[in-house]
């Protein structure tokens, strides 16, 4: 016999004014966030989770290739793979951020982990983070045009 649980769950207004008991866990449907109570924390606390993200052409210019809306995170953690299509100019890294939940918080960007560049990568391909209010957005420069960035991100807090 198969068995089913369902955790609560809700639209992201009504998680957020929820508090849940401790070790409750609860779904947030828009966000696609478990969250987990310690009964005194309204909205729970969000457990860290990896979203694959599609992959991106980044031609010359800046481009936010990620953004999370209206997070409750405190920091996220994005690894990425910038290819330009045939393998000859790459390179993976890790880019990480923690801020302040508060609508006017800073960013606190750790330096940025890369792998060694195959090519010329580093000096065509670059990263930024940017906050506005509760929006967080993972930007890419580029000084040439046809750069693929596959990234995967996770929320942390």
């Amino acid at each position: 016999m198969s068995h089913v649980i369902k955790f609560k769950r809700g639209q992201a207004d009504d998680v957020d004014a929820y508090t849940p008991v401790e070790g409750e866990p609860v779904f947030d449907l828009e966000r696609k966030e478990l969250r987990v109570g310690d009964g005194l924390t309204v909205g729970g606390h969000v457990l860290g989770r990896a979203v694959s993200l599609d992959s991106q052409v980044v031609d010359t210019g800046v481009i936010a290739v990620d953004t999370i809306v209206d997070t409750v995170a405190r920091g996220a953690i994005w690894h990425y793979v910038v290819d330009k299509g045939d393998g000859a100019n790459m390179r993976t890294g890790r880019i990480q951020a923690c801020w302040d939940r508060e609508e006017d918080g800073a960013i606190a960007p750790i330096p940025e982990e890369a792998s060694p560049d195959i090519g010329t990568t580093l000096e065509a391909v670059s990263f930024s983070i940017e906050k506005d209010g509760h929006d967080v957005q993972l930007k890419c420069e580029a000084t040439s045009d046809d750069w693929t960035v596959d990234l995967t991100r996770i929320l942390i807090g």
